[in-house]
């Protein structure tokens, strides 16, 4: 995911915030999970696709041997489209694909990621984006501060004051 660039206006930031991405968990998910998630008889249904497709072929076997032991991410694009295509050679209900697929992470509103409580307003943003500047300011005087002093070979306490100063530019 791209960084959000706040020094665009306003309102292209906002755009950018009220779009949903992709928010992967990092959990091994295991037959435990599984029906936890879409309960007994879709998990058998699940698991017995996986199972039938790992005599076919090696990726499913391991990946049918990791959910049965140590569990694995299901988080990737290609663990995503692994699900979808189990789902449809195991004519699975379309909410037990998503379910699964669920369990690999989820869409989220990008505002959720960079902080905010809820949507933010154009207003709200204009805050974050006057935030965001400061903080930069900030940064960027600091490190002239700390280029002055090793330019001149001011260090110690003279040092830090210079840096202070340049940082309360």
């Amino acid at each position: 995911m791209t960084p959000i660039d706040w020094t665009l206006p306003a309102a292209d930031i906002l755009a950018q915030l009220l779009t949903d991405v992709w928010q992967p968990t990092d959990a091994a998910i295991t037959v435990a999970e599984i029906v936890a998630a879409v309960g007994t008889d879709a998990a058998r249904l699940v698991v017995g696709t996986l199972q039938a497709g790992a005599g076919l072929d090696p990726l499913l076997a391991s990946s049918y041997q990791a959910i049965s032991t140590v569990g694995m991410s299901l988080s990737g694009a290609d663990r995503q489209a692994m699900i979808d295509q189990l789902a449809v050679g195991g004519n699975w209900p379309d909410p037990v694909r998503d379910a699964v697929k669920a369990l690999g992470g989820g869409w989220v509103g990008r505002w959720l990621l960079e902080g905010f409580d809820a949507e933010p307003t154009l207003s709200q943003v204009e805050t974050r984006k006057d935030e965001e500047a400061e903080v930069v300011h900030r940064q960027k005087a600091k490190l002239a501060g700390v280029r002055f002093g090793e330019q001149f070979a001011i260090d110690g306490d003279a040092g830090e004051t210079m840096a202070a100063i340049w940082e309360a530019i």
